[in-house]
């Protein structure tokens, strides 16, 4: 019954903020004239934000702004938990000398921030500069895109006062790879403008009216940042848990079983490092025959290979990388086998999403995951697959197989001490079970004894969250051919148009797309060769990939025609194996603003927001 009361006084209070508190409930206000937001992430995600905006005070009663954050947000099938953003307020100031006393104050689920002197009002139009950091935006990996992501609602929906001239600036310590911006009351149509161009991606919007937002969304190469989405129990937001007296008992049992919980990991954490041959050059394999010591692998030194490793194909090398097989992956494997002349992609309509594949040759001399593959994307006589096809969820069930081919065969090739996917799995059941148990301890167990049982049992859980993302080691062979990949990886994404040498080989565009594709590179090896058809290189036509809309009767046929309109129907074609998948699962807080909103039409789903106006 307590618990039950709590719970509706929470409610209650959240609606009375809403309802009577809140200051967004004014109908009217100084509207922003100019909005100006500068924000620069860190490799730990977090965000350190610069928000400039001018407001046009012509009231008589008018004292400054105010601005309230959105700090927590309900996650899709899990009442247990919140996902949270952590604002941080450091400074504001107004430079037009308007009165920048401030005061924050946190309620049900939002951080409000209040600006000036409730003794002084202001006049005409004043500049204010708040700063802040916020922790817990980034998506790590998104599976949908195979990219870290920040999908923010930047600006939220609860501005009662309408703002024009928006403009949002990213900075990021590497280069972003995708971007997109949508506004609106549901955020539900593009901004005005966006792109990105090195590490920075800048988005304008001209006008918001009163109830509208923008959401951002920015993309770098999955491992770009370390940081994990936070998340909080709604018993410990919410007030429900009660935490007993600490006493000597419970304090050194718990001290004791979590250092025995963290001594465990640690020691199962250097079994369970990387091996690589000792004294060997990083990369290499000793001679058939040889016995070369093997012991932990060191940090990798990586030198630049000009040829992929041999006998590693693209989806092979992809899943070698991060140790997971990734939609891009399966898709690099597949225009693999489009080169090699196995099928064709073939464009059937004006758009990059209306394109088909067809089956050329049978797959014979194949491996067996390209084999897999290529058997599952044309069972049985089937010769034609469309884009509709790749749309479906049945095919979701295709890339599915096609990422466990990929995991038996980089085990098979002897890479892993076991297969990475079902280690994971193993660990994940681990996690989640312990998880669990912390929570129901917390909750249920004997008053004597409250919830510190929970905290061991907690770190464990911790533990087994870190393992999983180590739960399969490479072997010596796995490292020698990870070194190498990096190498290939590093000259495919590097790599200038002066360096490519023709003489090795005619068609070295073709031949190493795939593996762009799988580094997640594609478009900046395309732009090497882009660059070389400008420079007048006569490049030979891709046999593998036909596009009749673009090009009519063939007059004026380019490569460079070629290559924009391939790597538009590529681009359609992951996005479409990739929606496929994501149809087949649940979405989660914090989804893809690539696949289900920025490149695929539609908003919404980004994290953040708040609102505002004047006071």
């Amino acid at each position: 019954m307590r618990r039950i009361v709590i719970a509706l006084l929470s409610c209650l209070l959240a609606v009375a903020w809403l309802v009577v508190g809140a200051p967004a409930a004014q109908a009217a206000g100084a509207p922003i004239t100019r909005m100006e937001i500068q924000a620069r992430i860190g490799s730990d995600g977090l965000i350190q934000v610069t928000q400039t905006f001018d407001m046009r005070f012509s009231g008589s009663n008018d004292h400054g702004p105010y601005v309230f954050f959105t700090t927590r947000y309900e996650v899709p099938n899990d009442s247990s938990r919140w996902r949270v953003l952590r604002y941080t307020i450091s400074q504001v100031s107004s430079p037009t000398g308007a009165p920048a006393q401030w005061k924050t104050e946190h309620r049900s689920g939002t951080l409000a921030l209040r600006i000036g002197s409730p003794n002084r009002t202001v006049h005409g139009s004043h500049t204010y500069v708040v700063e802040y950091t916020v922790a817990g935006v980034v998506n790590p990996k998104v599976a949908s895109s195979g990219l870290d992501e920040v999908f923010w609602n930047v600006i939220g929906t609860g501005f009662t006062v309408p703002i024009s001239d928006v403009s949002v600036q990213f900075s990021s310590p590497t280069e972003v790879s995708h971007s997109q911006c949508w506004a609106g009351l549901k955020y539900d149509r593009p901004c005005t403008s966006h792109q990105h161009d090195g590490s920075t991606a800048s988005y304008q919007q001209k006008m918001l009216y009163s109830g509208e937002g923008l959401a951002v969304v920015a993309g770098w190469p999955a491992g770009t940042f370390t940081a994990q989405p936070i998340y909080e129990s709604r018993q410990a937001s919410d007030g429900q848990l009660t935490l007993f007296p600490v006493t000597p008992l419970t304090v050194g049992g718990t001290g004791l079983l979590s250092v025995a919980a963290i001594g465990f990991f640690v020691v199962k954490g250097r079994r369970s490092r990387d091996q690589a041959y000792q004294g060997l050059a990083p990369g290499l394999r000793p001679a058939p025959g040889t016995k070369v010591p093997i012991g932990p692998a060191g940090k990798p030194l990586v030198a630049v290979q000009f040829t992929p490793p041999s006998g590693v194909g693209p989806g092979m090398m992809g899943t070698l990388l991060d140790k997971r097989a990734d939609t891009q992956d399966v898709t690099a494997t597949i225009v693999n086998l489009a080169v090699r002349g196995y099928l064709r992609i073939e464009q059937t309509g004006p758009s990059r999403k209306n394109f088909q594949l067809v089956r050329t040759a049978d797959p014979v001399n194949l491996l067996p995951h390209e084999k897999a593959i290529f058997t599952d994307v044309f069972p049985g006589r089937t010769s034609v697959i469309t884009s509709a096809q790749l749309s479906d969820r049945r095919f979701a069930a295709t890339m599915k197989r096609g990422q466990a081919a990929l995991y038996r065969a980089v085990t098979a090739a002897g890479f892993f001490v076991r297969d990475p996917s079902a280690a994971r799995t193993r660990w994940l059941v681990i996690m989640v079970l312990a998880g669990v148990a912390a929570g129901l301890l917390a909750i249920w167990m004997p008053m004597g004894l409250g919830v510190w049982p929970a905290v061991p049992v907690g770190v464990f859980a911790a533990g087994a969250m870190i393992y999983y993302q180590h739960a399969s080691p490479r072997t010596a062979d796995g490292t020698a051919a990870y070194l190498q990949s990096l190498g290939f990886r590093q000259y495919l994404m590097t790599a200038e148009a002066d360096q490519i040498r023709w003489e090795e080989g005619q068609d070295i565009f073709s031949r190493y797309l795939p593996y762009a594709i799988a580094f997640g590179c594609a478009a900046h090896w395309a732009a090497v060769f882009r660059e070389l058809a400008a420079r007048g290189v006569d490049l030979p036509q891709p046999s593998w990939y036909s596009n009749p809309y673009t090009f009519g009767d063939g007059s004026g046929f380019t490569f460079t025609d070629s290559l924009d309109s391939m790597m538009s129907s590529l681009t359609g074609f992951n996005e479409s194996a990739a929606t496929a998948l994501q149809a087949a699962s649940v979405g989660s807080v914090g989804d893809s603003g690539f696949s289900s909103a920025g490149f695929s039409g539609g908003g919404g789903g980004g994290i953040g927001g708040g609102g505002g106006g004047s006071w």
